[in-house]
């Protein structure tokens, strides 16, 4: 039996050696390549840092939502939903962003910020990687987020990063003003994997195939009506990428159609955001 091509152009290559891929962030822009899986991104110690760290958090700190998702710090798309607009209360929001941060390496004993945007430098082709100013030059944006998700509940519906460009109009209205957002990528870090379920499922539908999600969240929409239909009979293509702890996936997440499949056992920690381009094209964003 000749062997299926993989869906995707995936890149598996550990933290140390990345000298080959130094236009990494430009191939996935160009769609030559579509992800990367970068091992060792972080190690044991640190991974036992955090994980020890993030379940000191308070409830209070924390968002939990009806998919079975515990947030920390409250995620972009619930402050979306709550500030209505209001600058005063996006300002305070990114003030407390940029304060999370400024503390995470002593509260959580790891500079994940500068470990993941250090290596995100080495293929980010001479861009500097930072994290983008707030809304009024007020705060920044939160780098990443640590995102647990619960035993037998937990799971990201079906879904890309150019659908929420009208979900979340707030902070899409400001980062399309310093920020190239239409197929922006997404990244994570494993820092603690389900024992079972929790893989990330790409398939093969793009932005450009269906820019509709049905009610259900399990069937897509195409342009001239075609359905996608991600869990009947005839199944779309998939491909399903599971990192190991402390290993990173980069990829091509506003274009592609995506879900996290649901955990079981136990839960599944990472730890990440979205990847985009600034307007003059120097500078490589981290945002959460």
């Amino acid at each position: 039996m000749v062997p299926t091509e993989p869906l995707y152009r995936i890149a598996d290559v550990d933290a140390s050696d990345l000298s080959a891929y130094a236009d990494g962030i430009d191939r996935l822009q160009n769609e030559t390549l579509d992800g990367f899986i970068i091992r060792n991104v972080l190690n044991r110690e640190q991974l036992d840092k955090i994980i020890e760290a993030h379940d000191k958090l308070g409830p209070e700190t924390k968002y939990v939502s009806d998919t079975g998702m515990v947030f920390f710090p409250v995620p972009f798309s619930k402050v979306d939903q709550t500030v209505e607009g209001s600058a005063q209360e996006l300002e305070k929001y990114f003030l407390n962003y940029e304060e999370i941060w400024k503390n995470f390496p002593t509260q959580f004993g790891v500079d994940f910020e500068g470990i993941v945007q250090g290596v995100l430098t080495k293929i980010a082709g001479g861009r500097k990687v930072e994290t983008p100013i707030g809304i009024n030059n007020v705060g920044k944006y939160s780098t990443a987020g640590l995102k647990h998700l619960i035993p037998d509940e937990g799971l990201f519906k079906a879904h890309c990063g150019n659908l929420f460009h009208k979900e979340f109009p707030t902070f899409y209205t400001h980062m399309n003003q310093i920020s190239t957002v239409e197929n922006q990528m997404s990244y994570f870090v494993m820092i603690e994997p389900s024992k079972a379920g929790g893989e990330l499922t790409l398939y093969d539908v793009l932005w450009t195939d269906a820019e509709i999600r049905m009610k259900g969240d399990v069937v897509l929409k195409g342009k001239n009506g075609e359905l996608y239909d991600l869990e009947g009979p005839k199944k779309v293509r998939q491909q399903m990428l599971a990192p190991g702890p402390g290993d990173m996936i980069v990829f091509s997440g506003g274009r592609i159609w995506h879900r996290v499949e649901m955990v079981r056992h136990t839960r599944r920690l990472t730890c990440g955001g979205f990847v985009s381009l600034s307007k003059d094209d120097t500078k490589l964003y981290t945002w959460s």
